[in-house]
């Protein structure tokens, strides 16, 4: 079995379609029903995941990947080292783990206990 995660976000000018495990984020926008419409939003979902897959690819060869929780981290410790404005506050932090913990309790984790 394939494991990845999905999420996909709707909004009033389009849809984003987000791919957690794989880092890809693609951008839909709206399309008129016709054929010719069809083929070019296909093509362009096709060249966008080739771009992320090789900006992610090109990332971890030259060692400057970084994922989004070592950069919050290091923002947060610049902001304790230079004393500025945290990017998140207490209470957001807190907030996120709640909503985290819900959503990791409510998903398929194949038997897997969620790590805390």
């Amino acid at each position: 079995m394939r494991k990845a995660w999905f999420v996909d976000v709707y909004g009033t000018k389009g849809l984003l379609k987000v791919n957690i495990k794989d880092q890809t984020l693609i951008r839909l926008g709206q399309i008129p029903g016709n054929i010719v419409s069809t083929g070019v939003d296909i093509l362009n979902r096709a060249l966008q995941l080739i771009r992320c897959t090789a900006q992610n690819g090109l990332l971890k060869l030259s060692g400057r990947w970084v994922n989004g929780h070592q950069a919050i981290m290091r923002q947060y410790v610049d902001s304790v080292l230079n004393r500025t404005v945290p990017p998140v506050t207490l209470e957001e932090a807190y907030s996120n783990v709640a909503i985290l913990e819900q959503i990791c309790s409510r998903m398929d984790l194949g038997g897997a206990e969620p790590t805390r």
